[in-house]
């Protein structure tokens, strides 16, 4: 070939070498600026065959005008309490727990969970009363309902098991009043609220001078905490067995069934009852603190009981309510604030 006509060729093909080779270089550069993979999730994940898990959103910080955003301080109670809660909604009575794990099942029948619209109860068939009884209380909760005082069966329960009437408790024999738990005066909004509360159900064997005179100054102050502004969760209920009457000592009350047996009443030894009193509000998980106002009191189911005393004398702690019950309140507050409630022990100002 004549060299003239072959040198455009040659320098056509070096000036077309030399522009791959920067281009494979300026690329080259790129690509080691940029990691193989942005995270070490993201390297196992390839290796792996999985698909990277994607890392949440940083939250945004700033409003629309670039102003940082204020930090709110939580409670430990909002720090801690899911969001869920117990399960239950608020102000629902079982909101803080479920003290004894009752469960709605028969096989459940020493701990049988019964939910009203007024109350919740655990109910122990073989005792044939309720381990305790749980509502909440507010303003809402009153009105001008009178007493139904309409005393009867509870035809909520199983339908084989025994249920307790009325003239079970043989007053002119043992001499125990039907003692309400949840108090016929907490619920007079209506009719029905008000006559829920004579459910047998909701009764105890509770000595006169208990239920007409000690429990039920206790009764009326829990009333006068609503009235001041607040609501109340309330948990009561019996413990132990062996109570007097002016009749004499009795561990149970005996039924005598249509089958020729026989059926017994526990008589309560104590009669206990936790007050759990906040402002009324909302949110009542987030305003839960270790200053909230908790009050509880075990009664002694005897004759006598209010002779040189008043409720406020049989002041306790949660923690010993606790012990002499084997329950578990409050369950579902974080575990310092528990603590620290359960174990207070309630200054009455006389």
């Amino acid at each position: 070939m004549n060299k003239k006509r072959a040198f455009p060729w040659l320098l056509l093909a070096a000036i077309i070498l030399v522009s791959a080779v920067l281009l494979y270089i300026v690329r080259s550069d790129q690509t080691l600026d940029k990691p193989l993979f942005s995270t070490t999730a993201e390297r196992t994940a390839e290796f792996s065959g999985q698909k990277p898990e994607t890392a949440e959103p940083l939250a945004e910080s700033r409003t629309e005008t670039g102003a940082e955003l204020p930090e709110t301080e939580k409670t430990d109670a909002q720090q801690e309490i899911p969001a869920e809660t117990s399960g239950w909604q608020e102000d629902s009575p079982l909101f803080w727990g479920n003290p004894s794990d009752a469960r709605s099942m028969t096989d459940y029948a020493d701990n049988f969970l019964m939910e009203k619209d007024e109350f919740s109860v655990s109910y122990n068939n073989s005792r044939l009363s309720a381990n305790w009884v749980a509502w909440h209380l507010d303003s809402d909760d009153f009105g001008e309902s009178s007493r139904a005082n309409d005393f009867r069966q509870d035809s909520a329960l199983p339908e084989e098991w025994y249920k307790v009437s009325p003239a079970d408790y043989q007053f002119s024999e043992y001499g125990f009043d039907r003692g309400h738990l949840c108090p016929s005066a907490d619920r007079t909004s209506g009719r029905t609220a008000n006559s829920t509360t004579f459910l047998m159900t909701n009764m105890i064997p509770q000595t006169p001078d208990n239920n007409r005179i000690v429990w039920k100054n206790l009764e009326e102050f829990e009333r006068s905490l609503v009235y001041e502004g607040n609501e109340l969760y309330i948990f009561a209920g019996p413990a132990g067995s062996g109570g007097s009457t002016s009749k004499g000592y009795f561990t149970e009350i005996t039924v005598a069934l249509d089958d020729g047996t026989a059926a017994a009443i526990n008589v309560p030894e104590y009669i206990w009852k936790i007050l759990l009193a906040i402002p009324d509000g909302e949110d009542d998980a987030g305003r839960i603190s270790e200053e909230t106002t908790v009050i509880a009191v075990s009664i002694p189911n005897t004759d006598g009981c209010n002779e040189d005393a008043d409720w406020y004398d049989y002041i306790t702690t949660v923690d010993e309510i606790e012990a002499l019950t084997g329950f578990d309140f409050l369950e579902i507050l974080p575990d310092a604030t528990e603590d620290i409630l359960e174990s207070k022990r309630y200054e009455y100002l006389r």
